[in-house]
């Protein structure tokens, strides 16, 4: 049987299947900055404010999230949760990331920026990786 990584634009369901299945650290990480964890209500927040985005799938289950929220004019943060099935599609969305990030200086940002949990060790790593 042969396995799909599919990359599909921000979605609201999509957003609120990966929530209820992220990896520890990701969902501690947001439980750090939000009130209370309500998957769905996150999804709705997602969609709000995200300026772009995409979610990475595997056989059709999302899997990751890579979006940006503009947080003042010029600069983007940069985020990026995933389930614990993130090694199948890592690649992929480094990949695609890197092709993407000329969009956000072509769009008039002059700045993007990511930042993780202290603890989120993989996060940490990540991003190194990413530059």
């Amino acid at each position: 049987v042969k396995t799909m990584i599919t990359i599909e634009n921000l979605d609201a369901e999509r957003l609120h299947q990966l929530f209820l299945t992220l990896r520890a650290d990701d969902r501690r990480e947001l439980e750090l900055t939000q009130p209370h964890f309500d998957a769905e209500q996150l999804a709705h927040d997602h969609m709000r404010l995200c300026y772009a985005g995409f979610i990475a799938c595997y056989d059709h289950r999302p899997v990751a999230v890579l979006s940006a929220v503009e947080l003042w004019p010029g600069l983007a943060q940069i985020g990026l949760l995933a389930s614990d099935e993130w090694p199948r599609v890592a690649f992929a969305v480094a990949r695609i990331a890197k092709r993407r990030e000329a969009q956000f200086f072509m769009a008039g940002f002059h700045r993007l920026q990511a930042i993780a949990w202290s603890q989120h060790h993989a996060g940490q790593n990540w991003l190194r990786r990413m530059g």
